[in-house]
């Protein structure tokens, strides 16, 4: 196992913890693996699909790109969602009440 499905992993499984309130630590690890994760997915895609190089492309790569998009969507877009969803909630339900 790799650097990188050990991050994404850590990540996946920090992100569950956190989002359903099973651990209390869980959002300090979910922030510190997605820093890393962010950090080691830009490092890759820079150097394995840099315009200067010519490599032959593998599944790993295609795996890696995959994620790395996954994870931008996730990480930006979802929790901007939960975010806005919940204070959209507690703004109606506040004014029906």
């Amino acid at each position: 196992m790799n650097l990188y499905n050990i991050l994404i992993y850590s990540w996946y499984i920090f992100f569950v913890l956190s989002k359903l309130s099973l651990w209390e630590h869980a959002d300090i690890y979910l922030d510190k693996s997605a820093y890393y994760l962010k950090m080691y997915t830009a490092i890759m895609l820079l150097y394995y699909f840099n315009p200067l190089r010519r490599i032959e492309y593998t599944k790993y790569h295609k795996e890696l790109v995959v994620t790395a998009a996954l994870f931008i969507i996730v990480t930006s877009t979802f929790t901007e969602f939960f975010s806005r969803a919940l204070s959209d909630a507690n703004t109606v339900f506040g004014l029906i009440r």
